[in-house]
Order: C-alpha cells, then structure tokens, then sequence
C-alpha cells in the first residue's frame, strides 16, 4: 500500500493541479468575449445597420460596465462567498454571450452589458482566489492566469473572422462559441462550491479595511492603471477596424491583433518568474504583478 505521507502528498499535488486548472480556465473568459468584437465590428455594424457612434458604444459599453460594476465586486462575494460569486459571474457571462449572438433586436446591448458586468466581477474576484488557494505562488500563478487571458484572446482574435466568413450564421456564431469556455469553467468550479462553504473573511475581514479614496497612494494607481487599461482596450476594440478601413483584409487585421496578444502571453509569464514573494514581520506577503489589461 502506498504510505500515508505519499498518499497525502499526491492528493495535495492533485488538489493544486485541479485548482489551477480552475483558475486558468477562469482566466480564459476574461478577454477573449470582449476583445473577438474588433475583428468583426464591421460585420455587425452592417448587419445592424449601427453607426459609428453606436458600434463606439458597443465596444465602449463593457468598459463602462467595469467601472460601474467593478466596486461592487467584493460586496457581491461577501453575500454568496467567494467560489459561488465566481461560478455566478461565469453563468451571467454565459447568458450575456448567448444573448449577444442571438437574432432578436435589442439582445446584443443586454448581452453585452452582461458581458461586461461578468468581466467586471472576475477581474477582482480572480485575485482574491488566487491568494487564497496559492497563497506561496501568487506570483507564478498570477503570471500564469494572466497569460492564459492574452493566449485565449490571440486564439480568438485570429479564428473569429474566419468562422464568421465560413458559417451562415456569421458574426453570430463566432461571437456565440466562446460560450464553451464560459460552460467548461462552471463545470470545473462545480466541486469547489461545497468545499469552499464560507470563505467571506479572504475578501473583507482578513485586514482592517481602509477605504482607496482617501489614500493618495490608492489615487495613484487608481489612475495609473486606469490610464494603461484604457489604452489596451482602445487598441483591441479598434485597431481591427482601422486595419480594415486602410485596405487591410479583416483575416490579416485579425491575425494581426492575434500577435499582439500573443508577445503579451510571453511578457506575462516573465514577469510573473521574476516576482517572489518575500517574508515582512514574520507573516507572508507576495508581490505580484496582476495585470488590468
């Protein structure tokens, strides 16, 4: 028989290899819904008939609901716990995805803006999961999810016009696939929902709470990464388009936009080897990089 301190050992690395999984395919939605909308923009906006003001809202519109819905992300945690907050925001990004896609007026505004406020939610949440099941790797692990978010957005990036232009259903239908992930990540996170019963203290009692808006510090990076979240989010909402506008073929501007995310899949993972977490004052604390974009 395999000794108990084997026994214990391999059902640690197993528990650790399934929460990544977790994790990873968590991270696998947080772009890819949103920025796959570039790349076909054109083809909506014929289809809808939007104008240039509208398809800027379409896009912009996920970006509102970050900011609006974002804050409310902890508190939202609080209430249901930490997993079951998740495995909610994951069924609301289901149903904005397949709202999005279907053929009824009016749906691809509600289901956008569910989209939006999914994302919102798992962008905060994320973290928090991650400091509390990988509590000695929130570094690798962050560079980890972080890269699996630009690896899934360069995928779709690079198939979602050629399945629109493949499909009857077009835009539609290319949009409307990345509900698989959205299903495949529920199905995961289903297990931890019992394990995990209550785990509000991991977001809102672990320190003493000290409110953002009255740090100068808080202000700072409020701003900062404000300003370098907008600049992602403009270039993958756009910068397919504008290709497209100079004569550049909707295949190759996507490809294009696939590259860009690839290099940033690359970054991510350097920069998540190159912080380690550290010991201060006797308890453990880790620098890690999470990135906004």
């Amino acid at each position: 028989m395999m000794p108990a301190i084997t026994r214990s050992k391999t059902d640690r690395t197993a528990r650790f290899g399934f929460a990544l999984i977790g994790v990873l395919l968590i991270a696998a939605n947080l772009r890819v819904s949103f920025v796959s909308v570039g790349s076909v923009l054109a083809n909506i906006s014929s289809d809808l008939e939007l104008s240039n003001a509208a398809a800027g809202f379409l896009t912009g519109l996920p970006l509102l609901a970050f900011a609006v819905f974002s804050p409310v992300a902890p508190a939202f945690a609080s209430r249901l716990g930490l997993d079951r907050a998740l495995w909610t925001s994951l069924l609301v990004l289901a149903v904005g995805i397949v709202l999005r896609s279907l053929p009824v007026s009016g749906f691809i505004w509600a289901g956008t803006a569910l989209i939006g406020l999914a994302i919102a939610f798992l962008n905060v949440l994320v973290p928090s999961l991650v400091k509390r099941d990988f509590p000695t790797k929130v570094s690798q692990v962050t560079g980890n999810y972080t890269a699996a978010q630009a690896a899934f957005a360069a995928v779709g990036a690079a198939i979602v016009v050629p399945v629109a232009e493949t499909s009857p259903a077009g835009w539609r239908l290319s949009l409307g696939i990345w509900v698989g992930l959205a299903l495949i990540a529920m199905a995961i996170l289903l297990p931890f929902l019992r394990r995990h019963r209550v785990d509000t203290a991991t977001i809102t009692t672990e320190h003493s709470y000290r409110s953002p808006w009255t740090s100068a510090l808080g202000w700072q990076v409020t701003i900062f990464m404000g300003l370098q979240s907008i600049a992602f989010y403009v270039l993958m909402a756009w910068l397919p388009t504008i290709e497209q506008s100079r004569g550049i073929p909707a295949t190759t501007a996507g490809l294009h936009l696939s590259i860009f995310l690839l290099i940033s899949v690359f970054a991510s993972l350097a920069a998540g080897e190159s912080f380690t977490g550290v010991q201060t004052n006797g308890s453990y604390h880790s620098q890690a990089v999470h990135s906004c974009s």
